[in-house]
């Protein structure tokens, strides 16, 4: 019998660890941060996800991200169904849209066969010899020390995906960054040295071009193209 738990979950947690590798003390906060939904049957745990609480626009939307099975339990529909009844939570709790960035480009038709369809996640890794940007920007701030809520108001000021800040935080916490920039209505710029800029629209430094997936609950919710970016820059 399919069963399902939502709250935080140790065996979630290793099963992610497994999967993707994050260091141990990552991926508790993580799970700290968000809801973690959890799939059994007959009481043996089977795979989990995370559901972070994100807007567009005002409209609440949810985050789904490292959705795992355990390998031995694969092929038999477990994160079919988890994905089902997440999105029967969402649409219960009057979220809008429900948006994954897929692991692998593998399982794109795998989550378009799940209801999910295609949008943009743009240009991110920019690079240039001895030249920090050429679109035009307005400078924020230089030498970035770490101060998160400063790029966190940068980060609400944009028509963007808004991300709850512990996320926010933790999305950029790895990277050494030195400088931050905004662009007009199109999310900033951020550089860890002089010669790599890393665009990030949802307060994530992603090094290659990406798509994301999305499914619409609310019929009246429309996603901007900018909120998650149609935009190249060139260096």
């Amino acid at each position: 019998m399919i069963s399902f738990k939502i709250g935080k979950n140790p065996l979630y947690e290793k099963l992610y660890f497994d999967v993707f590798g994050d260091d141990a003390d990552f991926i508790s906060q993580i799970c700290d941060t968000s809801k973690v939904f959890s799939i059994y049957d007959d009481g043996i745990f089977c795979g989990g996800l995370c559901l972070f609480d994100v807007s567009v626009n005002g409209f609440s939307g949810a985050y789904l991200y490292a959705i795992c099975v355990d390998k031995n339990m694969r092929g038999r529909g477990y994160a079919k169904a988890l994905i089902s009844y997440t999105k029967e939570y969402c649409e219960s709790n009057a979220y809008s849209f429900i948006i994954t960035v897929p692991a692998e480009k593998s399982l794109f038709s795998y989550y378009k066969a799940s209801g999910f369809s295609h949008i943009g996640y743009g240009i991110i890794s920019i690079t240039g010899e001895n030249t920090l940007f050429s679109p035009p920007c307005d400078v924020y701030f230089k030498d970035f020390d770490r101060d998160f809520d400063k790029l966190y108001s940068l980060h609400l000021a944009n028509d963007t995906l808004i991300k709850p800040f512990d996320m926010f935080k933790l999305s950029l916490d790895g990277f050494d960054i030195k400088y931050a920039f905004s662009h007009t209505s199109s999310g900033y710029l951020l550089t860890k040295d002089k010669q790599s800029v890393y665009l990030s629209l949802d307060g994530t430094c992603y090094k290659a071009c990406e798509k994301a997936l999305i499914m619409i609950i609310d019929e009246n919710f429309v996603f901007p193209n900018s909120a998650l970016c149609d935009v190249l820059f060139e260096i």
